[in-house]
């Protein structure tokens, strides 16, 4: 679907603030409204401090209730809830249109429900939920005709012909139409209709059209300066070079559009206008990326938000529980103290011991309970930000692929739809290795039985290991295997385990090393209590403060290659699981070291 929301949300900021600026400037003796409305405005583009853009909405909202202004009240409320969309914090902008619901139902205000709805719509498009929005527009437009004088309603078209442009081009024409004919006079209503149909224009191969509302655009955004009327330049650009049959200039265009999605729409769109099916693949592909990647930050999002709600109402009904406590020892406390006092005085300094050793313990448990549902927080934001991705790209990739292949429009050729194939079956593959990675990490950690130890000759185990992880290294990396001992020696260890600590150590260096080598070396220590093995690599030397950090879970110190963060963590636990330990050389400068420890009995 065609969304360009951050233009969208410009602009519907800008209609409702202009009055409101207006209405401060003209009167002298509003000086608070007018500070606090300059201040709002900014703090709704510069998006650095939402507290502070949410408490000066507060107190415009108090003022305007004040004086008794609903429609500003409420005017100022829904671009609160603009600003939660536009940075994607979808659970907070629905709680907040709840609110504003609730309480237009309560003071039977139509302006205010019926931006409420106007409000879900926005909410709902911004969560790719075409159907719910569409629905509460409709709602919006019913209770906007049926009870709000002279209500401004060609905002609500704009959308409805948004939600419909990709499907239903000829819909969103009528839509679109509808929004200029209950636009007025209004400059930023009317730039917008036109906008909207130069758009649709495209989608229906009408040239005379867009020609038509460009001039239409052009002629009546220049009657007011104040309106972003560059922000569409690269749209209107791609879409005249198309026409006029320049294709390499019509995409070269759509990607000097700033917002990401709607750069990745425009050139997917044109590309299958084009016809070339090989950069239609590409630019779809890109459009994947680009959703998933909103689609990840609005769910991490939204579900972090409730995570959050979920954890502060547990820890809202520990307190409670320990105030109650506290209350009742102290009740007892006294009880127990006017007691002493009319028995013997020899007793009061036990009761008070005892009295103060249970609320120092109930004390200890509230902190604790504290820690952890601090700690849970922490493990929930780094599972999101590190697992998410990591899953849904794959599944995104074996998706699209999968759509093209089977799609009876697309002409592609053996070489091209074996090349989909080879990427679904890698994709399915890596997605394979993550949830095996989770697994094995699972497992290790709860199991806690003594591994088996066996003979393993050093030479035969050592080299295979190389022969099984050559295919994942670079051309350029060349891989081997030195030791101390004779190539008769043998060592003492379970198989199984170190295996996988190997494996997992030399994926590792393959991923870091672009050129030079990677090497195996086996020895023991002084007292031969120990085999040490060490695997060396000539990559990006890791910082001395990480060689910690990069054994804790989901720490990736490059977030752009694949992998869960697991890996060493995982090494580590099998390595704990054989008795030894694992560490990375610092002293080591020339690449990385990391050095395994494990009895030697």
């Amino acid at each position: 679907m065609w969304k360009i929301y951050n233009i969208l949300l410009l602009v519907v900021v800008l209609i409702a603030f202009k009055p409101l600026l207006c209405e401060a400037s003209e009167d002298k003796n509003a000086t608070k409204e007018k500070v606090l409305v300059a201040k709002f405005v900014k703090g709704f583009y510069d998006k650095k401090n939402m507290h502070e853009f949410i408490n000066t909405g507060e107190e415009l909202k108090s003022l305007y209730a004040e004086r008794g202004n609903q429609d500003k009240y409420y005017r100022v409320w829904i671009n609160e809830i603009c600003y939660f969309a536009d940075a994607y914090r979808i659970y907070k902008g629905l709680y907040e249109t709840n609110e504003m619901q609730t309480k237009a139902l309560q003071e039977k205000n139509y302006y205010g429900l019926a931006q409420s709805y106007y409000a879900l719509g926005l909410l709902y498009g911004k969560r790719g939920n075409q159907s719910l929005a569409l629905k509460n527009y409709k709602k919006s437009l019913s209770i906007f005709n049926k009870y709000v004088k002279n209500a401004n309603t060609s905002e609500v078209y704009w959308q409805i012909a948004n939600l419909y442009i990709d499907d239903s081009p000829k819909e969103a024409d009528r839509q679109a139409k509808l929004a200029i004919r209950f636009a007025g006079n209004r400059i930023y209503d009317l730039c917008y209709g036109y906008a909207i149909e130069c758009l649709v224009s495209l989608h229906l191969d009408d040239e005379k059209g867009f020609r038509y509302y460009y001039d239409l655009f052009v002629k009546t955004s220049k009657k007011d300066k104040t309106f972003p009327a560059a922000s569409y330049k690269y749209y209107f650009v791609s879409i005249d070079r198309f026409f006029k049959h320049d294709y390499h200039g019509a995409l070269s265009a759509a990607d000097s559009i700033e917002i990401p999605e709607d750069r990745a729409e425009m050139r997917y769109l044109l590309c299958t206008k084009i016809g070339n099916p090989i950069k239609t693949l590409q630019s779809y592909k890109k459009l994947i990326e680009v959703k998933d990647s909103i689609s990840a930050i609005v769910n991490g999002e939204d579900f972090l938000a409730m995570s959050h709600d979920a954890d502060a109402v547990k820890i809202k009904k520990v307190q409670g529980e320990m105030k109650y406590n506290l209350y009742l020892i102290i009740t007892l406390g006294v009880v127990f103290l006017f007691l002493f006092v009319v028995i013997s005085f020899m007793y009061y300094g036990h009761i008070k011991h005892k009295e103060l050793e249970r609320m120092n313990h109930k004390n200890k448990e509230l902190r604790k309970a504290w820690e952890k549902a601090e700690e849970s927080d922490r493990l929930k934001e780094d599972f999101i930000r590190n697992i998410s991705h990591e899953i849904r790209t794959p599944l995104n990739a074996i998706a699209g692929f999968s759509q093209i292949i089977t799609s009876s429009g697309m002409n592609l050729d053996d070489d091209m739809r074996k090349e989909m194939s080879q990427r679904i079956n890698d994709n399915s593959l890596q997605l394979t290795g993550i949830i095996d990675n989770m697994l094995e990490l699972s497992l290790v950690e709860s199991n806690r039985d003594t591994p088996q130890k066996e003979k393993i000759l050093c030479s035969e185990f050592f080299n295979k290991i190389i022969i099984d992880m050559k295919p994942f290294a670079k051309d350029t990396v060349q891989l081997s295997y030195s030791s101390r001992f004779s190539d008769h020696f043998e060592i003492y260890a379970n198989r199984v385990l170190l295996t996988k600590v190997l494996q997992k150590l030399l994926d590792n260096a393959c991923k870091f090393t672009e050129k030079g080598n990677i090497r195996i070396f086996c020895s023991c220590n002084d007292d031969k209590t120990k085999y040490v093995i060490t695997v060396t690599d000539s990559g990006i030397p890791i910082p001395i403060d990480k060689a910690e950090i990069i054994f804790e879970k989901f720490v990736k110190l490059n977030d752009f290659l694949p992998g869960a963060g697991i890996g060493l963590t995982s090494c580590r636990s099998l390595v704990m699981r054989m008795g030894g330990t694992v560490t990375l050389d610092t002293s080591y400068t020339d690449g990385n070291r990391f050095v395994v420890s494990i009895p030697a009995i």
